[in-house]
Protein backbone atom coordinates (compact mmCIF):
# COMPACT_ATOMS: atom_id res chain seq x y z
CA UNK A 1 0.00 0.00 0.00
CA UNK A 2 1.21 3.52 -0.75
CA UNK A 3 2.68 5.44 2.21
CA UNK A 4 0.35 8.41 1.65
CA UNK A 5 -2.71 6.13 1.76
CA UNK A 6 -1.45 4.49 4.95
CA UNK A 7 -0.81 7.84 6.64
CA UNK A 8 -4.18 9.26 5.62
CA UNK A 9 -6.06 6.12 6.64
CA UNK A 10 -4.41 6.34 10.07
CA UNK A 11 -5.70 9.91 10.38
CA UNK A 12 -9.17 8.67 9.41
CA UNK A 13 -9.02 5.92 12.03
CA UNK A 14 -7.95 8.39 14.75
CA UNK A 15 -11.00 10.54 13.94
CA UNK A 16 -13.28 7.50 14.03
CA UNK A 17 -11.93 6.39 17.41
CA UNK A 18 -12.47 9.86 18.90
CA UNK A 19 -16.09 9.74 17.73
CA UNK A 20 -16.89 6.12 18.66
CA UNK A 21 -19.06 7.34 21.54
CA UNK A 22 -21.54 8.80 19.02
CA UNK A 23 -22.72 5.38 17.87
CA UNK A 24 -22.47 3.63 14.55
CA UNK A 25 -23.17 4.60 10.99
CA UNK A 26 -25.36 1.65 10.08
CA UNK A 27 -29.08 1.83 9.23
CA UNK A 28 -30.07 1.55 12.90
CA UNK A 29 -28.15 4.70 13.80
CA UNK A 30 -28.55 7.01 10.81
CA UNK A 31 -29.76 7.31 7.25
CA UNK A 32 -27.60 7.76 4.18
CA UNK A 33 -29.22 11.18 3.85
CA UNK A 34 -27.92 12.11 7.30
CA UNK A 35 -24.42 11.01 6.30
CA UNK A 36 -24.67 13.09 3.12
CA UNK A 37 -25.78 16.13 5.11
CA UNK A 38 -22.86 15.66 7.52
CA UNK A 39 -20.48 15.37 4.56
CA UNK A 40 -21.72 18.72 3.25
CA UNK A 41 -21.27 20.26 6.71
CA UNK A 42 -17.72 18.94 6.97
CA UNK A 43 -16.92 20.27 3.49
CA UNK A 44 -18.23 23.66 4.57
CA UNK A 45 -16.02 23.62 7.66
CA UNK A 46 -13.00 22.81 5.54
CA UNK A 47 -13.66 25.49 2.93
CA UNK A 48 -14.46 28.11 5.58
CA UNK A 49 -11.12 27.76 7.34
CA UNK A 50 -9.00 25.62 5.00
CA UNK A 51 -8.35 23.46 8.07
CA UNK A 52 -6.71 20.27 6.84
CA UNK A 53 -7.71 18.46 10.04
CA UNK A 54 -11.24 18.36 8.57
CA UNK A 55 -10.11 16.26 5.60
CA UNK A 56 -10.08 12.89 7.45
CA UNK A 57 -13.63 13.65 8.64
CA UNK A 58 -14.66 14.32 5.04
CA UNK A 59 -13.02 11.09 3.93
CA UNK A 60 -14.74 9.15 6.72
CA UNK A 61 -18.17 10.37 5.65
CA UNK A 62 -17.32 9.48 2.03
CA UNK A 63 -16.28 6.01 3.21
CA UNK A 64 -19.47 5.55 5.23
CA UNK A 65 -21.67 6.63 2.30
CA UNK A 66 -19.73 4.39 -0.07
CA UNK A 67 -20.04 1.37 2.20
CA UNK A 68 -23.76 1.93 2.79
CA UNK A 69 -24.47 2.39 -0.92
CA UNK A 70 -22.55 -0.73 -1.88
CA UNK A 71 -24.48 -2.75 0.68
CA UNK A 72 -21.35 -3.61 2.64
CA UNK A 73 -21.61 -1.13 5.51
CA UNK A 74 -22.60 -3.69 8.14
CA UNK A 75 -19.64 -5.88 7.24
CA UNK A 76 -17.26 -3.28 8.62
CA UNK A 77 -18.97 -2.09 11.76
CA UNK A 78 -17.41 -2.85 15.10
Amino acid sequence: MRPAVIDFSKAMERKLVVNDHKGGWDERHCSVGYLEDRLIQELGEYFKNRDVTELPDIANFCMMIYMRNTGRGDDYLK
